[in-house]
C-alpha cells in the first residue's frame, strides 16, 4: 500500500530539493576556489542567471551580478563580492 504524503511533508521534500538546487549552484560558481567566501567570478549559462544569483544570495548575503556576456555565446562571466564583503 502506498501511502499519500501530507501537504507538510510535501512541502519538505520540495524545501529540500530547492535547498540542494541551490547549493549545487553554488558549488558551481565556487569550483576551485581555496575558500568559498572569497570574492566569486564565474562563467554561467545566461538561462540560469536568477537561479545562481538566488544561489549566491542565499550562501554569501551577496549580489551576483554580470560583468559581460561571453563572446557571441549564451553565457554571461558574472561576478560577486563574497561572504566576507557582506553587509559593505
Amino acid at each position: 500500500m502506498t501511502k499519500e504524503m501530507t501537504a507538510t511533508e510535501v512541502d519538505a521534500v520540495t524545501a529540500t530539493i530547492n535547498h540542494q538546487n541551490m547549493l549545487n549552484r553554488f558549488n558551481y560558481l565556487t569550483d576551485g576556489m581555496d575558500d568559498w567566501k572569497m570574492p566569486i567570478k564565474a562563467t554561467i549559462p545566461i538561462r540560469d542567471l536568477d537561479a545562481y544569483r538566488e544561489a549566491c544570495e542565499y550562501f554569501t548575503g551577496t549580489e551576483l551580478y554580470v560583468v559581460s556576456q561571453v563572446d557571441n555565446e549564451p553565457y554571461f562571466n558574472v561576478a560577486a563580492k563574497g561572504y566576507y564583503m557582506m553587509g559593505e
